[in-house]
């Protein structure tokens, strides 16, 4: 289930599933799970994208702080939060915080995946 949800909340239409998702695996206890994390970053996206930067920073800085927890910092996934993130502040015209977030994406990528 969690597995397709993710893949449903990639499509723009899926707010409200992507939701349902997100509420069941805390309902369950699955919170602390490494997908609730994807889950909170596509929602975040998927916000970005129908406009709602307030609530889309929320969920990504959210997402971001539990990949960390889980992940470490040198993470290919944690770097993909950062540069969501990082999407988001700019379009919210906080620029020098959107370079710092997209720098820091950037060196955990050549860091880790050698690019």
């Amino acid at each position: 289930m969690i597995r397709r949800a993710s893949n449903v909340c990639k499509s723009y239409a899926a707010d409200a599933i992507c939701r349902e998702a997100l509420g069941i695996c805390r309902r369950i206890a699955l919170g602390q799970a490494p997908h609730i994390a994807k889950l909170l970053r596509v929602e975040g996206v998927i916000l970005h994208r129908k406009g709602d930067l307030a609530e889309a920073e929320t969920l990504l800085r959210q997402a971001l702080a539990e990949q960390r927890r889980l992940l470490g910092n040198d993470h290919p996934l944690v770097a993909e939060c950062l540069g969501s993130l990082a999407e988001v502040v700019l379009d919210a015209a906080r620029f020098t915080e959107a370079e710092t977030l997209a720098r820091e994406c950037l060196d955990i990528r050549r860091r880790v995946l050698h690019i």
